[in-house]
């Protein structure tokens, strides 16, 4: 008996089979001399489309005159299933992309902050402070509204947060503290994350936030404490290409040289994952080379156009879940009233709102993003990057009317929402000047549950109230500057 499938069973490929990867570009549209990186893919829609027309000639024949090819384009989509990898390798997969996505950095810096670790030890220790006044004491907490009311902070004995480039905005990971009230600020068996919301003009302390900040109590200085910046990116200036490359089947390579990421998308919903998708713009579609991987493109498509027909394994950890693996962190600072910033002004005293979150899902847009024609080539000559621009939804149980009472004041605040899998691994995505805008509250019908449907309006902003930022200590103006998203990996 045969011990193998026959030959000559299926009428089409099968798309369980189709693999998708990618590699940054150094030079836009030229293929970078590496193996691709495989992404992990729920759907993609990459393909070519020719643009014909016909002259409309005055003629007897009664006929239509030949089409002629004026414009070839390429580009689509592809969604993921975000699962932060167990490697450094395969982590990486996804904040390549994201990088493309946010357009991110500026003034040359378009990559992921470093993260570090501050190990208290010795005499190098941390003192995690009540809320209090600014002072050069570690027994002193940070106010950023002058009040006694300010903010807690965790101030170091040796070296600065300024040398070890953490900044205002970015979320910081706090384990290992073993003085009084440790579990409040984060053990090595209960990990807490805080963001940074301001420092001393010295550098040794920062203000944090988050919550359960309100609980922090004034402590000693710790000798086992350990925090930890998280690698970090805010919508920029840069362009990032990629080659993206679909293998169809075996010895069936299409590739996508000249890829710009014109847009995409977070989501997660009751009874789903974390998902997301990208908007690419090609110059062109091309198949593989004939002979070997690595070779000239425009062959048979049989080889890989990156160096190696087969491609870095994607991630294959589980798929971030939306029971365990997301956290809402929605820090209300309303700029409406007095602009006074303190703990009150917090709507979150837990890891969730009041309400219940059923779902949220965040949007790039990247107005007139566009491929660049012109005479002489039906491919695209070069890509308009277009305008960053974000927003999106949140949908909850409607049950008090806090965040009403947000939109009807137009009240900006920051959104963020975490975004983790077991391990602890993962993103935090957060939008400094959100404005909540028309909540969609019906009753669509008997026995059904009253849901809020709001739209988030992501501004241009800072990290905190724009009254306030005169107060926050920087030495790279990178604080001082408007962004509207971020994205912090742990």
């Amino acid at each position: 008996m045969p011990t193998v499938n026959p030959t000559g069973f299926s009428a089409a490929f099968d798309s369980s089979n189709v693999e998708m990867a990618f590699a940054r570009e150094s030079t836009w549209g030229t293929i970078p001399a590496s193996v691709g990186q495989g992404i992990r893919l729920l759907g993609e829609s990459l393909t070519e489309t020719r643009s014909r027309t016909r002259p409309a000639e005055i003629n007897s024949t009664g006929q239509a005159s030949a089409a002629l090819t004026t414009k070839v384009e390429a580009g689509g989509a592809i969604n993921i299933g975000i699962s932060p990898g167990a490697t450094a390798a395969t982590y990486g997969t996804y904040d390549q992309l994201f990088l493309g996505m946010l357009n991110a950095g500026g003034s040359g810096a378009g990559e992921w902050s470093v993260p570090v670790k501050v190990v208290a030890a010795g005499a190098t220790s941390l003192a995690v402070t009540a809320p209090g006044t600014i002072s050069a004491s570690p027994s002193g907490g940070i106010s950023l509204d002058g009040a006694a009311t300010g903010y807690p902070g965790i101030t170091r004995i040796a070296g600065t947060w300024f040398a070890d480039n953490y900044q205002v905005g970015d979320w910081i990971k706090c384990t290992g503290f073993t003085l009084t009230n440790a579990a409040t600020i984060g053990t090595t068996a209960a990990p807490k994350y805080w963001r940074i919301v301001g420092m001393a003009t010295d550098g040794k302390k920062i203000a944090i936030d988050g919550p359960g900040m309100s609980s922090i109590l004034a402590v000693a200085a710790d000798t086992a404490g350990i925090v930890e910046s998280g690698g970090s990116i805010r919508n920029g200036t840069n362009t990032h290409s990629y080659t993206f490359e679909k293998k169809v089947a075996t010895g069936k390579y299409l590739a996508y040289p000249g890829t710009y990421i014109s847009g995409g998308s977070l989501s997660a919903s009751l009874g789903g994952f974390v998902e997301g998708s990208l908007s690419l713009l090609a110059k062109g579609e091309t198949t593989g080379p004939t002979s070997a991987a690595g070779g000239a493109p425009g062959g048979d498509g049989s080889h890989s156009v990156f160096t190696a027909d087969a491609y870095t394994a994607a991630p294959t950890a589980k798929i971030i879940d939306t029971i365990s693996g997301i956290g809402m962190a929605a820090l209300g600072y309303d700029n409406t009233g007095s602009g006074a910033w303190s703990w009150a002004d917090v709507l979150t005293t837990g890891s969730a709102l009041a309400s219940v979150l059923q779902g949220f899902n965040v949007n790039i847009t990247k107005n007139n993003a566009r491929q660049q024609f012109g005479i002489g080539d039906t491919n695209a000559k070069g890509i308009g990057k277009g305008t960053f621009q974000a927003d999106g939804k949140m949908q909850m149980y409607f049950s008090d009317f806090t965040l009403y009472a947000k939109y009807k004041a137009e009240a900006t605040f920051v959104v963020s929402f975490r975004l983790m899998n077991s391990a602890g691994k993962g993103y935090f995505i957060t939008m400094p000047g959100v404005t909540l805008m028309n909540p969609n509250i019906v009753a669509g019908g008997p026995d059904t549950d009253m849901v809020a449907d709001f739209t988030l309006e992501a501004n241009p902003g800072f990290s905190t109230p724009v009254a306030l930022v005169g107060n926050l200590v920087t030495t790279t103006g990178a604080e001082m500057s408007p962004y509207t998203m971020s994205m912090t990996r742990f």
